[in-house]
């Protein structure tokens, strides 16, 4: 069974990614990752995170995404102001809200959404994320709104 992998997000400042740490609070990273069985969470490398590897804030929905059909996701992102305490991550899947986080800290020296992360494969910690076959994924219709 193949674990999953990355989908595309936003990323400010260093926009760390890959187990680069984040705690200096000069970068980060705000994406998605699927999973088997339509499962899709956050992953996102902040100032405050406690691992190596991207944290799901506990964000995460099961059987969420349909495989073959298009699924619409929306990722509403507030940055958070200096060191406050008051960014926000909100996640929605074909209409159903999956979950959000609210007081956090994506970084602490003024970052702010620079980049977007238009990069899509299987990938993670371990062997068990690589797809037994290849794979066809779509993307369409990417809209950002301030």
């Amino acid at each position: 069974m193949v674990e999953g992998g990355k989908l595309p997000g936003v990323a400010g400042g260093r926009g760390y990614t890959g187990g680069d740490s984040a705690g200096a609070g000069d970068g980060f990273s705000a994406r998605l990752m699927f999973g088997s069985g339509g499962q899709i969470y956050a992953y996102v490398y902040h100032v405050d995170m406690k691992g190596k590897y991207g944290d799901p804030l506990g964000i995460v929905a099961y059987n969420i995404l349909r495989q073959y059909e298009w699924n619409r996701i929306k990722i509403i992102y507030r940055m958070n102001t200096g060191s406050d305490y008051n960014g926000r991550m909100e996640v929605r899947v074909n209409g159903e809200y999956v979950g959000e986080k609210n007081y956090m800290r994506f970084c602490t020296q003024g970052c702010r959404i620079d980049k977007f992360l238009l990069v899509s494969f299987h990938g993670g910690q371990t062997p068990d994320y690589k797809p037994s076959k290849d794979q066809k994924i779509r993307f369409k219709w990417f809209h950002f709104a301030p």
